[in-house]
């Protein structure tokens, strides 16, 4: 298995904040297709913004399966 893309999704971006949502789910959704999988990853502070952040992109695709991890502030989706 290869390396696993990261998307940023910068300062607590998230599908309230409109087009530049849309641009960087896009972009997430490229590279999980093109790779298999990606992580997400956003500059918040604290592990609870980021889970509830990372919940956001997965209620957004349903079409993959997503591992959240709190401790670790993972969010990493794969193909089903």
């Amino acid at each position: 298995m290869g390396k696993i893309t990261t998307v940023y999704f910068g300062l607590n971006l998230s599908k309230y904040d409109g087009e530049k949502w849309n641009a960087k789910v896009a972009e997430f959704k490229k590279a999980v297709e093109e790779n298999g999988s990606a992580r997400a990853s956003w500059s918040c502070d604290g592990r609870t913004r980021h889970m509830i952040q990372s919940e956001i992109l997965k209620e957004a695709l349903p079409e993959y399966e997503f591992e959240i991890d709190y401790m670790t502030y993972g969010c990493l989706a794969k193909k089903r």
